[in-house]
């Protein structure tokens, strides 16, 4: 039985049944809360391109990447995925505010990812690893160092494929900008969103021919300590590898 067997997991599951009552003034939350780095260089992306594919055909062709070729993605391509996954759409007013529509729900409309991309091999850009710059659609570079084969391998738990990607694109979440107003029920959105975040990247690669594999194994603190977070406020829940076949 699953309470038997695995103890933890059910406790937290029956412990997160219902909403915790709190307090939440959404005047006190950022509308567009979303990290940004000052000081660091920035590469202004270009616009995402619009590819016609027809959905059903692509969810149909989609599999799981083993072995990536190792080819490098072009700046457009990355610039499209990620807006179509997780990038700021058209500014609305929604329950008396202005908020920027995004691809995915959000509990709450406080979309509490950050997205970060592991740099091996894209045309134009150095190698190294970049945080997506939600505001004006970029990338702020954190370093310009290239991360080890053997390395990415070993966060990724030795799945060697991994290290031949051309990029790897990691969520983390902020857990406190959706907890702060759901309580323990808020972690379950916030997995429940990556994978929402994780979906719409597979299929917008799938529809520019690019290959994918979804990462939910990795080293939680080691990746943490990679992306230059702080884990006790920022944790990675989510990666994808992306690259051609």
């Amino acid at each position: 039985m699953f309470r038997d067997r695995f103890p933890l997991s059910w406790l937290y599951h029956r412990n997160s049944d219902t909403m915790t009552e709190r307090t939440f003034d959404p005047t006190d939350a950022d509308l567009c809360e979303t990290k940004e780095y000052d000081d660091v260089p920035l590469v202004r992306l270009p616009s995402p391109l619009k590819p016609a594919a027809d959905l059903a055909e692509n969810i149909d062709r989609r599999q799981s990447c083993r072995q990536f070729a190792r080819l490098p993605l072009r700046l457009p391509e990355l610039s499209t995925i990620l807006k179509q996954s997780y990038g700021l759409g058209r500014a609305e007013v929604i329950d008396g505010f202005e908020r920027c529509r995004r691809p995915v729900p959000s509990a709450g409309a406080l979309y509490p990812l950050e997205v970060y991309v592991i740099v091996n091999s894209i045309d134009g850009l150095e190698s190294g690893i970049c945080h997506y710059g939600l505001i004006d659609h970029s990338l702020e570079r954190l370093t310009d160092t290239p991360v080890r084969s053997a390395t990415i391998s070993r966060l990724f738990l030795d799945q060697e494929c991994v290290a031949d990607a051309a990029a790897i694109i990691v969520m983390t979440a902020i857990f406190e900008r959706t907890m702060r107003k759901y309580g323990d029920r808020g972690y379950r959105y916030i997995l429940l969103e990556a994978g929402h975040v994780a979906q719409n990247l597979i299929l917008s690669c799938g529809t520019l021919g690019l290959a994918t594999l979804a990462l939910g194994g990795f080293l939680d603190g080691p990746l943490a300590d990679l992306l230059g977070i702080y884990v006790e406020t920022e944790m990675p829940v989510y990666a994808v590898a992306v690259g051609r076949e």
